[in-house]
């Protein structure tokens, strides 16, 4: 007689299935930025991700994420390494990927944010995102497209930790959104501002 195992197997059915009850369950505010965010990035920032335009840094530092440590980015040093070893390569500055892992990002922070402001209004939605992805800001961070992913997820980051605070006020909320702020700024200090402002 065959014992049967009460061990779940993770397969990409259950992940799709748990992908698509979570998506379902979000507002229609929230869809409309993501996927309104990524369509705006993809046509403002298209000729940077579908070219290779090496300006300034890009041109020293293809392929590594420049300098770390020394500018007090640690966690950006710690990110690179991790990705070093979790791809067995070197880092390398690819337009289209890194392109579009910055513009989901973006879409992923501007999702938190019109969930968090409790914006209603399906047309403010897609209008934020597209201002938050196709602002100068972001065009710029582009033109340094070996570090921009890295740039993004600290913006990420930084907007989910002030989301934990403004939504939750337990101990363990707040523990997750500092260790949030510490790396996010670990990785890039300019989006201090966002967090003081959120």
């Amino acid at each position: 007689m065959k014992r049967e195992s009460n061990v779940k197997v993770c397969s990409v059915n259950t992940l799709e299935k748990k992908a698509a009850f979570w998506w379902n369950n979000l507002e229609v505010q929230v869809k409309a930025a993501f996927l309104c965010t990524i369509l705006w990035g993809i046509i403002g920032h298209g000729s940077a991700m579908f070219n290779k335009f090496s300006v300034h840094d890009d041109v020293a530092f293809t392929h590594s994420v420049g300098l770390t440590v020394t500018l007090g980015r640690w966690m950006l040093e710690l990110v690179s390494r991790f990705e070093q070893l979790a791809t067995v390569s070197q880092h390398y500055s690819m337009p289209l990927v890194n392109g579009m892992v910055t513009i989901v990002c973006i879409a992923v922070t501007v999702s938190i944010l019109v969930a968090l402001f409790r914006i209603r209004s399906v047309v403010l939605s897609i209008a934020i995102g597209g201002i938050l992805v196709v602002n100068p800001a972001v065009t710029s961070t582009l033109g340094y497209m070996f570090t921009a992913p890295y740039y993004a997820v600290s913006l990420l980051m930084t907007v989910w930790g002030a989301s934990l605070l403004c939504k939750n006020r337990t101990w363990y909320a707040y523990a997750i959104a500092v260790v949030c702020f510490i790396c996010g700024l670990g990785i890039y200090q300019a989006y201090i501002p966002a967090a003081i402002s959120i």
